[in-house]
């Protein structure tokens, strides 16, 4: 009998649910649904020794529970990708599965790499922490040839003991961070691609991994606690390689290149620009970055190439409340990033966090002034989270910051400053939204890209916030 292993992204109602390194907030809209190569990559790499393999993507597949369950009964194994926003509901599913299956059952992601006591205590079998791939392979091999688990690295879990009867938790030494290089190119076969679209355009899209590991300190972010701070790029050979592989065998025309920065590297990125005019190669591509890491040149060869999106973090417009998150940018570069991008003709979305410390009424109302005199393409504007595992949670609980349990999303506030109530951040927020959102000049420039650009799809991305912002 083959040896069968599920990939399980589980189920989440009717909004938006992140479940991808560290983006893992829920939202009320469909805005942005990432395709899981955090279940690809282990998954092709198993398929690629010789397992069966299987991923069931619950964010964007519709099934009902008894089909889901129905599901897992021939698995041996169950992966499961839990995050900090469903995890209650993660658990849930897991007794559910349980009752009816023998398998073994682990999970990964940030949430189980800082919580995996916690997580094996509630039911899970095992715990691929940080960067899980070659961890959850040797856990497949270990179980389909009944070896013991002990050598494993990167794996908590749990036996039995025989004398007492009871179950000990064992911690893994951690498994150092593989060079990405050594990881196979995403088979997208195993999921149904067409159902991951691009925000902006409605259209099927992809997500292309090119560096992983964050030397930056900013306190509210989880990307070091999964990837490290180590910087580790993809060779621009292998990229170009999943690049043409995905232009050949899908209709995929867009791609988004998944970074913790993607413009880290100067050099990088000017030999992938370089090497996808040279090859002929006809696709939009987006990208984020840090607002200091890019300049005039870079982003012409960018657009060039075929870069038309880009989304940078500006997160504040009080230079003490950067300082203070450790975001190591100034004013003045936010400001000089989106004159560039809007010179190389690229859309920009800027992304803005309310209630990181110092934040009053007078900086938060000094935010949205800021971003509508920026005018960017789009802007997300969110409400601060205070993730296990960041400075800013350790700071948060020392000061009594944090003020009720509601899972972890970015419209719902769950801190507090020393000014400002969670209902205040709450408001605050929605008057952002209605204040960038509803001027007629984004309704005219919208307007003028369904008309010029035959972007009709794009409509329904608009009228979906807007109907968000009314509601809140």
């Amino acid at each position: 009998m083959p040896f069968k292993i599920l990939f399980l992204n589980p189920p989440v109602d009717e909004r938006s649910m992140g479940r991808e390194g560290r983006c893992v907030a829920i939202t009320p809209i469909k805005t942005h649904i990432f395709p899981p190569l955090s279940l690809l990559y282990p998954a092709t790499l198993l398929q690629e020794n010789g397992f069966d393999v299987t991923i069931f993507d619950g964010v964007v597949e519709k099934i009902t529970e008894e089909e889901l369950l129905k599901l897992t009964l021939d698995k041996n194994l169950i992966v499961i990708n839990v995050s900090p926003s469903t995890y209650n509901s993660d658990i849930e599913l897991l007794k559910k599965i349980k009752e009816k299956n023998n398998a073994h059952i682990s999970c990964l992601g940030i949430f189980p790499t800082i919580k995996s006591e916690l997580l094996l205590k509630n039911g899970f079998d095992s715990v691929a922490r940080n960067e899980p791939e070659f961890t959850i392979l040797e856990l497949a091999k270990a179980l389909s040839s009944n070896q013991d688990l002990k050598a494993i690295k990167g794996l908590s879990y749990k036996v039995s003991s025989r004398i007492t009867k009871r179950e000990k938790i064992i911690h893994n030494k951690m498994r150092g961070y593989s060079d990405i290089n050594n990881l196979p190119i995403p088979n997208r076969s195993l999921i149904d691609y067409k159902r991951y679209c691009f925000p902006f355009t409605n259209e099927p899209y992809t997500t292309i991994l090119t560096n992983r590991g964050c030397p930056y300190n900013c306190i509210f972010c989880t990307a070091h606690i999964l990837t490290g701070k180590r910087f580790r790029r993809r060779s621009v050979d292998s990229v170009l390689k999943e690049i043409k592989e995905i232009l050949d065998t899908t209709k995929i025309k867009i791609i988004a290149f998944y970074a913790d920065t993607f413009t880290l590297d100067k050099s990088f990125v000017t030999e992938l620009c370089t090497k996808i005019l040279e090859g002929g190669l006809k696709f939009k591509w987006a990208c984020n970055s840090r607002v200091d890491t890019i300049d005039e040149e870079m982003l012409a060869l960018m657009h060039k190439a075929g870069c038309r999106y880009i989304f940078y973090g500006a997160e504040s417009s009080s230079q003490d409340i950067l300082n203070t998150s450790k975001k190591n940018i100034t004013i003045e570069q936010i400001e000089t990033a989106v004159k560039l991008a809007k010179k190389a003709k690229i859309q920009t979305t800027l992304y803005f966090i309310f209630g990181l410390p110092g934040e009053t009424k007078e900086t938060a109302q000094k935010t949205i002034d800021f971003a509508i005199k920026l005018d960017p393409d789009y802007c997300y504007f969110s409400i601060a989270t205070p993730y296990e595992g960041t400075e800013f949670f350790e700071m948060a609980k020392k000061k009594g910051y944090i003020v009720n349990d509601v899972p972890d999303n970015q419209f719902d506030a769950k801190v507090r400053t020393d000014e400002l109530s969670n209902e205040d951040l709450t408001q605050i927020l929605s008057n952002a939204y209605n204040r960038f959102y509803l001027r007629p000049r984004v309704f005219t420039r919208e307007f003028k890209k369904v008309v010029f650009n035959l972007q009709f799809k794009e409509l329904k991305l608009a009228f979906d916030l807007i109907g968000w912002v009314f509601r809140s």
